[in-house]
């Protein structure tokens, strides 16, 4: 009679925890997959992340991705969105190089020469709302399929090709968290006007400076941010090209005197009331300047070198 009734308790048990795990979407518990590449994963039941891992392993689309995020995304919590919005872009990273190689295939370029309005106007198609100027319908087809999964289509000396268009990843930007948001809007400043043209500079000075700015917000507040090698690559970047200028934008001019109006970016920085690490190492930099007329001596050469090897030394 006892091991009936012991029985019939485990029973009881069994069936009332297998009840709570169906009705509660919240539940965790371990699940075991299997994929159709036949590889077995462990994840836990309802884990975003997980399940995101396992996609990831497929080697899908970017459309595939983009599917799962638009379906799963939400504003409460940041931490796992980022961690989508950082797949999504190693996918694109990951593709780059076959869709590149897929406007080579064919008569893709061809087709977008016979494009009146492509030969007359510099197009950097990134707008999915109006391609009604692109005459082919299989080009301009080709085109949107493109643009839907987070690539912009560049016209460069009549070869045209994509790249990953960041303003793209602004359409989550409530739903990142600050770290994430701070990496692409300098992603999306870099490949929208990248610094360097053919060895000259391609920005004005202040927005080099704006950018410098920017970057080191994020090195300073993320050390240990899954980005900061890649942003902190781009802060000493920005910081030298301040300082010592490009090979064909030099700081200063064939006498080593300051340029103009590079020393009007410096004039600006100077009177601006800014907390920044940079910002305080510029000032000395400015009154070493001033002292030496504005010219390039040991001492300033010196000064502007030290900084140049010791911003954002992680410690």
């Amino acid at each position: 009679m006892k091991r009936k009734i012991i029985f019939l308790i485990l029973v009881i048990f069994l069936f009332s925890g297998c009840s709570n795990i169906e009705n509660n979407t919240d539940k965790r518990y371990k699940v075991k997959v299997i994929d159709n590449t036949e590889n077995e994963a462990i994840i836990l039941g309802g884990d975003i992340k997980g399940e995101f891992n396992i996609l990831l392993s497929k080697t899908p689309s970017e459309k595939e991705v983009l599917d799962y995020i638009d379906k799963y995304i939400v504003s409460s919590d940041s931490e796992t969105n980022d961690y989508l919005i950082y797949g999504f872009e190693r996918v694109q990273k990951k593709n780059i190089k076959r869709r590149v190689n897929n406007f080579f295939r064919g008569n893709i370029q061809e087709k977008f020469s016979e494009e009146d309005y492509l030969r007359k106007n510099y197009v950097e198609i990134d707008k999915i709302e109006d391609l009604s100027y692109l005459q082919d319908k299989e080009l301009r087809s080709f085109v949107l399929e493109y643009l839907q999964i987070g690539y912009k289509i560049i016209g460069k000396n009549g070869v045209f090709y994509p790249e990953i268009n960041y303003d793209f990843y602004l359409k989550y930007k409530k739903d990142l968290s600050l770290e994430t948001n701070i990496y692409f809007e300098l992603m999306q400043k870099e490949y929208a006007s990248i610094v360097i043209n053919d060895g000259s500079l391609n920005i004005t000075w202040d927005e080099v400076f704006k950018r410098i700015l920017l970057a080191e917000k994020y090195v300073t507040n993320y050390k240990s941010a899954e980005k900061y090698d890649e942003v902190s690559e781009l802060y000493k970047k920005y910081v030298e090209i301040y300082l010592f200028g490009t090979p064909n934008t030099p700081a200063f001019d064939g006498n080593n005197k300051l340029k103009k109006y590079l020393k009007q970016s410096y004039d600006n920085v100077y009177l601006e009331n800014l907390s920044s690490i940079f910002v305080l190492k510029l000032r000395e930099y400015f009154k070493l300047l001033k002292q030496s007329n504005y010219y390039l001596d040991d001492v300033v050469d010196k000064y502007r070198s030290d900084i140049r090897e010791n911003i954002n030394q992680k410690k």
